[in-house]
């Protein structure tokens, strides 16, 4: 996973934050069985919570179009004060997830290790086409599909977990 490295911050920024030690919880069954509780839903006995961690990371960032961001250290996003994103990359291996199963709930969770002054309002998205990490770049970012999932809002308060849950 990254860390940070200071000197590959992008200072110019008021709203990028950078995020580390990232994961995705998911809960699933092999079955669609639930049972239904006040009031909270309860899986059935056979349930699994699995934890993925990125498998590859970067970032794209509209001030600089066209580089590539695959060998930094951190992973940068939000907004600066002229407007110009930053957006994180991260690919999980779903290969631990059973075929036939039914994910009942997912969360992703973010570690804050360092913020510009402010509070912003992150979110996930999910890719729809491909992208290579030590070539993407903003130019050639992938689409996204549909409109912000989970909108979380960021401070300032390091050294914690924020999370996007559905």
């Amino acid at each position: 996973m990254k860390s940070i490295r200071m000197a590959d911050m992008l200072l110019l920024t008021i709203a990028i934050l950078v995020l580390a030690f990232t994961s995705l919880h998911a809960t699933a069954t092999t079955e669609n069985r639930q049972t239904e509780a006040e009031p909270e839903t309860v899986l059935a006995p056979d349930s699994t919570e699995i934890t993925l961690t990125p498998v590859v990371d970067t970032y794209v960032y509209e001030g600089s179009p066209g580089t590539n961001y695959n060998t930094s250290a951190t992973l940068a996003v939000g907004r600066n004060e002229f407007l110009q994103e930053a957006y994180a990359l991260l690919r999980f291996d779903l290969s631990s997830i059973p075929a036939g199963s039914v994910i009942h709930s997912a969360q992703f969770k973010a570690y804050l290790i360092w913020a510009q002054p402010g509070s912003v309002s992150i979110c996930v998205h999910r890719v729809t086409s491909s992208w290579n990490s030590p070539s993407v770049t903003w130019n050639t970012r992938p689409t996204l599909f549909g409109s912000c999932y989970s909108p979380t809002s960021v401070g300032t308060t390091t050294g914690i977990y924020y999370t996007w849950a559905d």
